[in-house]
């Protein structure tokens, strides 16, 4: 409210100076100051996200790395499972990011079953609001099985696995030339 409340005072200031420019005739000053108002208020927006992401890098460490030799974790479990009050896919990924994994998909499946044999799909005459969603991680064997107990207190029911695999690429650039032919 006093986010809004800050806006809509500082418009009408903005708007009584305008309208008073214009009223004595300094048509230009009244142009030029809706013209520097907009522009100032382009720099500052774009600063602000300048500095955000500047912490957000230093918080998160934006150099994360993830070995060659990694493991995937995949997550299946159903769309309306929750976790305190938010969707267990958006909980999993923030805890992810929380503990600096290298990252997170959410997928959102069409349609699929699980251990209730209960087909679950976007069809409209069997529509069913709780589709498949897979969580996809890929990391070090060490940071993916530090996270395990976290995830295990996050889940009422689903199916988690892992597989080894190798990370070709991560980020900007390609080691996919580096990669030797079997």
């Amino acid at each position: 409210m006093t986010g809004i409340c800050g806006g809509y005072t500082t418009f009408s200031s903005f708007s009584l100076q305008t309208l008073s420019l214009m009223n004595d005739g300094e048509w230009f000053r009244a142009g030029g100051n809706i013209g520097l108002s907009v522009a100032l208020c382009l720099i500052a927006v774009w600063a602000g996200a300048m500095l955000a992401s500047t912490i957000n890098a230093m918080k998160w460490g934006l150099t994360m790395q993830i070995p060659r030799d990694a493991v995937l974790l995949r997550i299946f479990f159903g769309e309306d499972d929750k976790f305190r009050h938010l969707p267990l896919y958006e909980a999993i990924v923030l805890k992810a990011r929380e503990m600096q994994l290298g990252g997170a998909t959410v997928l959102r499946g069409h349609v699929g079953f699980g251990h209730s044999s209960r087909i679950h799909t976007t069809k409209i005459l069997r529509l069913s609001g709780d589709l498949p969603i897979v969580i996809e991680i890929v990391d070090s064997q060490e940071k993916i099985d530090a996270f395990l107990p976290v995830l295990d207190g996050m889940m009422s029911s689903g199916l988690v696995t892992i597989e080894k695999v190798q990370v070709l690429q991560y980020g900007p650039g390609s080691t996919l030339a580096a990669r030797k032919s079997p």
